[in-house]
């Protein structure tokens, strides 16, 4: 019996034997240097779908940075665009009118006196021109207890206004009785009518009527005409 008690005795002795401490401590020891000098697992890549995720993600970023840089160069153009300009540097219109009016208005200014016709031609000797007896085809004014003829160029048998800086072939100067302000007349055939404009700051104002053949502009510092009305023909 105790033959057969001895193997399996045996046996279960050394299944159940206490670990070496020594041996033990050395598979410990061994397996620590392993790990020490074990290379480090390289980090695990992202899986496929992840890579996606981050993929969409970067390329939403981008086209939303894209789209706002784009909207904030077309609304600093359309600020461009529609940006109030500042007003143009426009050259003052000169034609042929605004001409005549500064030629009107810088006569009127200068105070150049023209000869009385009566003094030049209708008190020489006879033949008395047309002009001075009233037979002339042409507009003539008449007498005024209100206005005074000072000068006068242009007339029939008077002298001409070539000389003078004018837009009209005929020019009469008057005064308000007894001494008040000038006045200049012109008389022009209808088909040479200069449509005189006076300069904004001329301080005079200008009247025109229709005569016969003739068309009569009024030069005056005041508001009301005076003389126009006197004419006749």
């Amino acid at each position: 019996m105790s033959d057969e008690r001895d193997p399996v005795d045996a046996s279960l002795r050394r299944l159940f034997a206490p670990p070496d401490l020594g041996g033990l401590q050395a598979k410990i020891a061994a397996a620590a240097a392993a790990a020490a000098l074990a290379p480090v697992e390289p980090q695990r890549e992202a899986s496929p779908r992840r890579r996606r995720v981050w993929g969409t993600t970067i390329a939403a970023t981008a086209a939303a940075a894209a789209a706002a840089l784009l909207l904030s160069t077309r609304v600093q153009h359309s600020a461009a665009v529609f940006e109030p300009a500042a007003d143009p540097i426009v050259a003052p219109v000169f034609g042929p009118r605004e001409q005549a009016g500064a030629q009107l208005a810088r006569f009127y200014v200068s105070g150049t006196a023209l000869a009385r016709l009566d003094d030049a031609d209708c008190l020489g000797a006879p033949p008395i021109p047309e002009a001075c007896d009233g037979s002339a085809p042409e507009p003539r004014l008449a007498p005024s207890d209100a206005l005074e003829v000072i000068g006068e160029c242009g007339a029939l048998g008077g002298p001409t206004c070539d000389g003078y800086d004018l837009p009209a072939a005929r020019l009469v100067q008057l005064r308000v009785r007894p001494q008040g302000p000038r006045l200049l007349v012109c008389v022009e055939p209808r088909d040479a009518d200069p449509r005189p404009l006076l300069p904004d700051d001329s301080g005079l104002q200008l009247f025109r009527r229709e005569l016969g053949a003739f068309i009569l502009y009024e030069v005056t510092p005041l508001s009301d005409s005076l003389a126009l009305e006197l004419f006749s023909l």
